[in-house]
């Protein structure tokens, strides 16, 4: 341990060191644990206090820096403004403002017992700031309580102050014994109310000339304990009774009766002419809100990860309710994550890029938080998405074979998997909170693997609260909202909190009932009234606003001015001296106190520790920036491009959005290509493509270069989703282009693309062309693709499963099957025999060529097709399927996975395994949406048959929360094939068990509307199955039989009842349709197709049969319908048929108590509103009271 004199010459030495920044002028004092030194910060041109610690052991210098963050968020004028904290060769130090001036009491005697009122009022604010802030003093005497040259009182001396409440729960009595609070001495913690008991001494002493008690320490404490102080004018006579009874208040021995620093104000009846920026802290209400997200933290404490979203209107008071949430965690067992979004943050993963910074930070000075970590998965990938890991997470010894792979889908499944693994692992002993301002600016990219990454956690002590403007929409929110979260709404406050608040504020009483009504009970918009002093008669909130911002910006001296100028154009936080130099001016301490105590802006800790400062409110930057006149508007962005263009490591697209900004189109177009590289390679391709559209439109003209960038664009869309977009990139680019090679790939990019956003008539017509051009036939109609496709699988029979030896194939045939893939992938679940006709061409040829990579999935694929007929090919099928499983497990890449799982669901889903079906399809889906890039069509299709099984098994309200999810989502992304998937055939049930045929409907109609593939296709099949279905909902059995009649022929033709499960229920719907209508003809065909379905020799058609059997039997001997269909609930039900065992239990219920209550219990649980209606639809023929 190094002691005092050798302790303090080595941190001077360190202080005036390598960068000669700081010159030691003159010791000012020393304290128990520190001295003070004035001397001279060189890059700042300004005289600042240095406190160096007496030793350089842990504790001291832990105490140092305590101190310092304690403090460093205060900015108050009667509190002492800390600056910067530095460690380095081993040493610590901290600057802060250079209090020139004299104590109180010396105060006091030079300008007589009068000034006494204006001091305690100056450290009444100042304490008030302090505890707003959580903060307790715990040293208040003279020697902390100086008068500036200006006549501030200010405070000073933190060595002992404490912020966290569970600390000083716990903390030792300290402080100096005149001054101590007597409950201390009986083992209280230290509070707010013991700082007020030592300025109640300190008042006593400014106004009598004495303390309370006097004597040596023992004898002072003893008579604190045993004794009431004596009131001020039984010493002093003739000081003001009302200033002498708030003294005597202040030094009453039971805390509980002495008055709070908002209390005091108002008793010493002068206001403070500077209002405090802790008074944007001010918290009045929301108590009801305030518990609602407490319940959240608690409830992740329990290991659940909670999501929450506050929402609300600019400026009514999100970010403090945060705040005053976030203040009161045990930071012993909670560990907050910050972050922001920002409109112009042009970062990869904007979402997460603050929050992860915070994590960095904290990882970086936290070595036993670092020390829990182990095994985080790929930390290569992690790292190269956020490089601020790299010094904190040791990348640089990972394996050669877990280097960050090229494909993109294999590389952002890694990401989310190491950072859902490094929450995971640091939540194993803390809860994490992940605390997101503003996310109506999220970006998608960001939002989607912060869902991943959520989705990936498990149970995990995880809460992420995030709070937003009301009018927040798009894909970002729509990835957030798809995980199980709940929106707490921030309303206005009432009349009464807002009066508490005009009070907080300073706001003279003569005043708060008009500035209360013209703020709308908007605490942001009170504030700026507050911090105004407006006296015009405006009543509209936005220019309240702006007119109080132009009050607050006229005081400015022109070098701030132009600070605010610069920092709200520059949309982003900045470091000061960079804001400074855009702007022509020096960052000097003056000028950003001014800033920050106007409220103007607000320091943060940047990526790399250092500060950085940014608008106080996105509204005062919306504002400020508005205000400019256009050309300075473009003198200031030219500035800021100027000053960053000049400093290396500095993300190109600022840059660009400033030159854009500045007029300097050209120019910002190369910064912004570079943008759009960097972000590709962090796979933050929504962020990657609208970089690439302003590079196109306006870079100079190059033909080459600009087809480059039009596929680079192509991509990016491709891989976010944006099929319909990409098509369009690809045929841009492919239009100029001389390598024939080159325009068929672009133009079979594009027509796949096309396929999978379902833009049916132009994908198929563009496909043709492709296939043609790369010489595989064109199939021309259903039969011919049935042709094809027989042909093809005997091919395949024989040459059997085993690949050949793999060789390097003909680029010409790689081409043909890049051409039958795209086409059989955005054709399937349309077009299904044309689909499985081109995937087996594509199965053959790629068998041939060995090439194990594209087998596994081209294989998986084709497993799904032979599962549609299931039927006799069942053995065959799984025989199939096992081997798809092994050429997966040994080649397959994350898509091939996905692919087997969903052909697994597929098989499982035909024959009638429901259950089974779907936790293949959830597992499909996973995969593709974690693990995968652009394939929202497979997203899709896994989603579409998961609902499926869950309306044949009944579950419907299940059915309507999923499909409400997935259509919002859908629509949000422009998905029309998800689109019309969702709103067609089973899925109408929701609005069925609603009694809502209107919206049923309506959804059909919508779904078709501009759907535009050719022929009868599935979903034409998926509307007839819903139109049908409605009609005889409705009681419109004579149109619901002639709908079909009408369709039957184009889907026989369409040969889609080649599938089991079509023509399954194909023969359903017949028969059901004949039967509603009940004439002798009618049911006598009916019987024929019941004896039809019976013969497709599955439990599942088997027990519809038989149920239909039971519905004919009623139109002659109802009672004994009834029985037959009593008998035949149990095979529906080991059939996982649990919509119509439902219904035949409604049916029975008037003659069965136990079938009676089961009916009720589902449709109580289902929510179905007329059970017996919907009943009826699926039992023709019964009669169901």
């Amino acid at each position: 341990m190094q002691r005092d004199g050798a302790s303090i010459a080595h941190v001077l030495r360190s202080v005036t060191g390598a960068d000669g920044r700081f010159e030691i002028e003159q010791k000012l004092g020393a304290g128990a644990y520190a001295s003070v030194f004035r001397a001279f910060d060189r890059a700042q041109r300004t005289r600042v206090a240095l406190k160096v610690p007496h030793e350089l052991d842990a504790h001291a210098l832990l105490a140092l820096k305590d101190e310092f963050r304690t403090l460093a968020s205060v900015s108050h004028p009667n509190v002492v403004a800390f600056h910067e904290l530095f460690v380095r060769d081993g040493a610590c130090f901290f600057t802060m403002q250079l209090v020139r001036g004299v104590d109180v009491l010396t105060h006091v005697e030079r300008h007589g017992r009068e000034s006494a009122r204006e001091v305690l009022a100056g450290l009444t604010a100042g304490l008030a700031a302090l505890h707003e802030s959580g903060i307790v003093h715990r040293d208040l005497k003279p020697s902390n309580a100086w008068v500036d040259a200006r006549g501030t009182p200010v405070l000073l001396d933190f060595g002992l102050a404490l912020a966290d409440a569970s600390l000083a729960a716990r903390a030792a009595p300290a402080g100096t014994p005149a001054y101590v609070a007597p409950e201390l001495m009986r083992g209280r913690a230290p509070s707010p109310k013991s700082d007020l008991y030592a300025l109640g001494v300190l008042g006593f002493e400014m106004l009598t000339g004495r303390r309370p008690f006097e004597g040596h320490a023992t004898a002072i404490l003893a008579s604190k304990l045993m004794q009431r102080a004596p009131g001020v004018r039984e010493v002093a006579p003739h000081v003001d009774a009302e200033l002498a009874s708030a003294i005597d208040a202040l030094l009453d021995p039971d805390p509980e009766t002495r008055p709070d620093a908002r209390e005091l104000t108002a008793r010493l009846a002068q206001r403070v002419a500077q209002p405090s920026l802790a008074v944007a802290r001010t918290f009045v209400g929301r108590a009801g809100l305030a518990s609602e997200l407490a319940a959240a933290l608690a409830r992740a404490d329990r290991g659940t990860p909670v999501v929450r979203f506050l929402r609300g209107p600019a400026g009514i008071g999100k970010s403090t309710l945060l705040d005053r949430v976030l203040a009161r965690v045990d930071a012993a067992t909670t560990l907050v994550l910050r972050g922001r979004c920002s409109e112009h943050e042009t970062v990869p993963y904007a979402t997460l890029d603050a929050v992860l910074d915070a994590l960095a930070r904290r990882l970086a000075s936290d070595d036993a938080l670092r020390d829990e970590l182990h095994d985080l998965g790929d930390v290569i990938a992690l790292v190269e998405a956020f490089p601020v890991f790299r010094s904190v997470l040791d990348a640089a010894d990972a394996p050669a074979s877990r280097q960050a792979p090229l494909d993109p889908s294999e590389r952002r499944r890694r990401i989310g998997a190491a950072l859902a693994s490094l929450l995971r692992q640091i939540a194993a002993r803390r809860t994490v909170v992940i605390a997101i301002d503003d996310l109506q600016w999220a970006d998608e990219d960001g939002a989607r693997l912060l869902h991943d990454a959520l989705t990936a956690l498990g149970a995990a002590r995880v809460c992420v609260i995030a709070a937003h403007r009301d009018e927040a929409r798009g894909p970002a929110l729509a990835h957030l909202a798809s995980l199980d979260v709940a929106t707490i709404d921030v309303p206005p406050l009432d009349a009464i909190e807002a009066a508490a608040l005009a009070d907080a504020l300073g706001i003279d009483p003569s005043r708060h009932a008009r500035e209360v009504a013209r703020s709308g009970g908007s605490p942001f918009l009170l504030e700026a009234l507050a911090l105004a002093g407006g006296d015009d008669d405006a009543t509209d909130p936005d220019q309240l606003a702006r007119a109080a911002l132009r009050r607050r910006i006229a005081t400015l001296d022109p070098g701030a001015r132009a600070m605010v100028e610069t920092l709200c154009i520059a949309g982003h936080p900045l470091s000061p001296e960079l804001v400074a130099a855009a702007a022509g001016t020096r960052a000097d301490v003056g000028v950003l106190r001014a800033l920050t105590t106007s409220r103007l802006a607000r320091s943060r800790p940047g990526a790399d520790g250092a500060s950085e400062i940014e608008p106080y409110h996105d509204r005062v930057r919306e504002i400020v920036a508005d205000e400019l006149e256009a050309s300075r508007r473009r003198e200031v962005h030219r500035a800021l491009a100027r000053v960053l263009e000049a400093r290396p490591g500095i993300d190109p697209v600022w840059i660009c959005r400033h030159l854009e900004g500045a007029g300097e189109l050209e120019r910002a177009a190369s910064f912004a290509e570079s943008g759009a590289h960097r972000a590709a390679q962090a796979l933050a391709f929504a962020r990657a493509a609208e970089l690439y559209r302003f590079a196109i439109a306006h870079r100079a003209e190059d033909d080459d270069h600009t087809r480059t960038l039009r596929v680079a664009l192509g991509d990016a869309l491709a891989h976010a989703g944006r099929g319909r977009d990409a098509a369009s990139a690809y045929l841009d680019a492919e239009r100029g282009e001389r390598d024939p090679d080159r325009r068929l790939d672009l133009r079979r990019r594009a027509a796949e693309q096309l396929l999978r956003s379902g833009f049916f008539a132009e994908g198929t017509a563009l496909l043709d062309e492709v296939l043609a051009l790369s010489g595989v036939v064109v199939r021309r109609s259903p039969m011919h693709a049935i042709a094809t496709l027989i042909a093809n699988r005997v091919r395949i029979l024989r040459h059997g499963l085993a690949p050949s030896a793999e060789r390097t194939p003909d680029p010409a045939e790689l081409r043909r099957i890049d051409a039958c893939m795209s086409g059989a992938v955005g054709l399937s679940v349309v077009d299904s025999i044309r689909s499985a006709d081109l995937m087996s061409e594509a199965l053959h040829r790629t068998l041939a060529i060995g090439d194990r990579r594209r087998l596994a999935a081209t294989l998986s694929w084709h497993v799904a097709f032979l599962a549609n007929e299931a039927g006799p090919a069942e053995a065959h099928t799984r025989a199939v399927l096992a081997h798809a499983r092994a050429l997966t497990e040994a080649h397959g890449d994350a898509y091939a996975r996905g692919c087997f799982e969903a052909a697994s669901a597929l098989t499982e889903f035909h024959l009638g395994h429901n259950a089974r079906a779907r936790a293949h399809c959830e597992r499909a889906e996973a995969i593709f949406a974690r693990e995968t890039i652009g394939t929202a069509k497979e997203i899709a299709t896994a989603q579409t048959f998961a609902n499926a099984t869950l309306a044949i098994e009944g579950r419907l309200d299940a059915l309507a929360h999923r499909l409400a999810e997935h259509e919002r989502v859908a629509e949000q992304r422009g998905e029309r094939y998800a689109l019309t998937n969702h709103r067609q055939g089973l899925m109408i049930l929701r609005w069925l068990a609603a009694d809502d045929p209107r919206r049923a409907h309506a959804d059909l109609d919508a779904a078709m509307d501009g759907f535009g593939a050719r022929g009868f296709v599935v979903q034409s099949w998926f509307d007839l199955w819903g139109r049908v279905a409605v009609a005889l909902y409705e009681g419109r059995a004579r149109d619901a039989r002639a709908l079909y009649a009408r369709t039957r022929g184009r889907l026989v033709r369409s040969l889609l009842a080649r599938t089991q499960w079509t023509r399954a229920h194909m023969l359903v719907m017949d028969a059901t349709t004949s039967i509603a209508i009940g004439s002798p003809p009618r049911l006598a065909w009916a019987r024929l197709v019941i004896a039809q379905l019976a013969r497709e020799s599955r439990p599942w058609t088997g027990a519809l049969a038989s149920m239909l059997s039971a519905c004919v039997a009623a139109k002659q001997d109802h009672e004994r319908a009834l029985a037959r269909l009593g008998d035949t609930i149990d095979a529906l039900d080991r059939a996982e048929l649990g919509l119509w065992s439902a219904a035949a239990r409604i049916a029975l219920a008037p003659h069965d108590a136990r079938h009676r209550a089961a009916a009720r219990e589902w449709a109580e649980r289902e929510r179905v509103r007329a059970p017996a209606r919907l009943a009826s639809m699926l039992l023709p023929g019964v009669r169901i009271s």
